[in-house]
């Protein structure tokens, strides 16, 4: 494949549910779509499976596979160049969430010091994917599956152009939409951070926060919203089925962004802004899509203030992640220096930041989770 309109980076289940859903996606004409990782063999396999669905349905979208070299920002932008995607769906990171069930100290520590601990291995491919996308200079709209809620205003701190960002509050407004039996888009929406808004609908009813997010529907704000949709349950951290929602929530968004189509939804991180906003895309052009009676400034302060539940601070003046609560405590006992937080303010410091976490990491995956 010379160029492709959509690539999609990494192979793992959400890569997997975003590329099936996208190969039986109508859009009105072929999508070429490319599926790139490290595993040669999974990207073959990944590419025949997605094939085979589109003739099934007899629909005229067709597969690639192709190597991404994620360690060389040079091969990643020569990459972007021969491909020249419109779109490039990112759900590759080097911490996998569900390794983290595992019995050893690394899980242990992120199980204490909570997920935003790792954030540093969630955030720097997609870094590394945005600079090689800003040298080669296409017409390519990244759109982050990997933590997006944090990693995209990271990335913005660091100089580099923010990606979108998707899944996050769009799963919940998804599933509000299947609950009440809606299907027009906009009838349902929601300004929320993974946490605590969607990671709560993981948990039995009895142990969430029941913190709400800002929620409307028909125009009409919801201000009981944890208790009117209680029913809705997600599966547990360790189930990654959760991606099968997740990952076909991207499709609208990027088949938007290749054919100029209208999309009303949520996305992740816009603008390198904290959580999940209702937006909408006309003719490529990205705008929030808040209801009336709130502002854009009044929106990313209530997700901010949240940041502090993932044990993070991110101070943007100072464009520096600082560590707080849970997470600096857990790490404290590690790397005194690294519970202090770490530079975000290029994409070098970010990678000095994954190394030290990295060697943290190799040191403690060798020993038994406390």
């Amino acid at each position: 494949m010379a160029e492709c309109d959509v690539l999609i980076a990494g192979t793992g289940s959400l890569a997997e549910a975003a590329l099936f859903a996208m190969a039986t996606a109508d859009a009105g004409r072929p999508i070429r779509i490319a599926i790139g990782g490290r595993n040669a063999d999974r990207c073959t396999w990944l590419t025949l499976a997605a094939n085979a669905r589109a003739a099934a349905f007899s629909l005229p979208n067709y597969t690639s596979p192709t190597p991404i070299p994620w360690d060389d920002v040079g091969g990643l932008e020569t990459l972007v160049k021969s491909l020249r995607p419109r779109v490039i769906i990112q759900t590759a990171s080097m911490q996998s969430p569900w390794a983290l069930v595992h019995n050893n100290a690394w899980a242990a520590l992120v199980r204490e010091g909570g997920y935003g601990l790792g954030t540093p291995f969630h955030t720097i491919l997609t870094a590394r994917l945005a600079r090689a996308v800003e040298r080669a200079a296409t017409p390519t709209t990244i759109i982050n599956g990997a933590y997006p809620d944090v990693a995209n205003a990271m990335i913005r701190s660091a100089g580099i152009p923010s990606p979108l960002g998707f899944g996050n509050i769009d799963i919940v407004a998804v599933a509000v939409a299947a609950q009440i039996g809606s299907r027009t888009p906009g009838d349902v929406r929601i300004i929320g951070q993974w946490e605590p808004h969607v990671a709560d609908f993981r948990e039995p009813q009895e142990k969430r926060r029941n913190i709400n997010p800002r929620a409307w529907l028909n125009g009409k704000e919801v201000p009981d919203f944890m208790t009117r949709f209680q029913a809705i349950k997600f599966p547990p951290g360790s189930d990654d089925s959760l991606n099968q929602i997740t990952g076909t929530t991207v499709v609208p968004m990027a088949l938007a962004l290749v054919s100029g189509r209208s999309y009303i939804g949520h996305a992740a991180g816009p603008f390198g802004y904290p959580g999940g906003y209702p937006v909408r895309i006309d003719s490529g052009n990205l705008a929030l899509n808040l209801p009336d009676g709130i502002t854009a400034e009044e929106a990313i302060a209530f997700n901010k203030k949240f940041e502090e539940m993932e044990g993070l601070h991110l101070d943007e003046a100072a464009r520096h992640m600082r560590l707080i609560g849970k997470s600096r405590s857990a790490m404290q006992k590690y790397d005194p220096a690294l519970a202090d937080g770490y530079a975000v303010d290029s994409l070098e410091a970010l990678e000095q930041a994954v190394s030290r976490l990295e060697t943290l990491r190799t040191k403690l995956l060798k020993q038994p989770g406390f």
